[in-house]
């Protein structure tokens, strides 16, 4: 006797297919801090999935919002906030590296003069 193979239809859940309006919520809410967990809640998918569906997402949107906060303080500190000036000079660049949680006196001269201030010396 021999048994004939019957073709069953595949059991669970149909592929996830993101839309557009489900990665515009997923860079939203990974913009604004929820985690992997919480963002899976709120499609009504797995974990997994939203790791699998959304890795662009994920994997950039941590540059992409720390760029936009970056640029806004570069744009503070041209516009001669002294206190955006030095956080962005200690976060960026080489030659402003702390020493003990201070700048050296003469970069402190040197931001002083960039936007006109007087610095007595002691």
């Amino acid at each position: 006797m021999t048994r004939t193979r019957i073709n069953k239809p595949k059991m669970g859940a149909p592929a996830y297919i993101p839309t557009t309006h489900d990665r515009q919520t997923v860079r939203g809410m990974l913009t604004a801090g929820f985690t992997i967990k919480e963002i899976a809640k709120c499609l009504r998918i797995h974990e997994l999935t939203v790791n699998k569906a959304y890795e662009l997402e994920i994997a950039t949107t941590d540059f992409k919002r720390t760029g936009k906060i970056a640029n806004k303080l570069y744009k503070v500190a041209l516009a001669g906030d002294p206190r955006a000036m030095e956080l962005y000079l200690r976060k960026k660049s080489r030659a402003f590296k702390e020493k003990d949680n201070k700048l050296e006196p003469a970069h402190v001269s040197l931001l002083a003069s960039l936007i006109g201030a007087k610095i007595e010396n002691k």
